[in-house]
């Protein structure tokens, strides 16, 4: 059985940003593997507005017209990922980012792939390493 995949907005972002790392090309790589072995995608409900945000971040910067972020958010939303409305409560939250040194936004993720234990998709490499320490495997690894 493939293992469901945790995916975070840095993907979206960090390609929006102009941030064309090594890490950044290598996860990208570990997407159209996860895809093509046909692992499912999770993201938590969250996902849906950290992907608007970094599109209407594009846009205001001149990165994007309207047009192609309005293109980019239709794919988006054609994806096929499962979003979790479970979040883990505020404290474990609090819990996790302290922890880990995350903000709330990346504990949600890694909470969400250790919950469901599935691995975790990011180009957040704080995350990455986060998620490393918590036991969860990280694609592109």
């Amino acid at each position: 059985m493939v293992s469901p995949c945790v995916r975070n907005n840095s993907l979206v972002s960090d390609t929006l940003q102009g941030r064309s790392s090594a890490a950044l090309r290598a996860v990208g790589n570990s997407l159209r593997v996860v895809r093509r072995a046909d692992a499912p995608l999770i993201g938590p409900v969250l996902l849906r507005a950290e992907v608007a945000n970094a599109l209407s971040v594009a846009v205001r910067r001149a990165r994007l017209t309207l047009a192609q972020a309005q293109q980019a958010a239709a794919f988006g939303d054609g994806l096929p990922i499962e979003l979790d409305p479970q979040a883990a409560d505020v404290g474990a939250l609090l819990m996790a980012a302290n922890t880990h040194g995350l903000t709330g936004y990346g504990a949600i993720y890694l909470q969400l792939a250790v919950a469901r234990g599935a691995d975790l998709l990011t180009a957040d490499t704080a995350l990455a390493h986060a998620a490393r320490r918590a036991g969860v495997r990280v694609q592109g690894d």
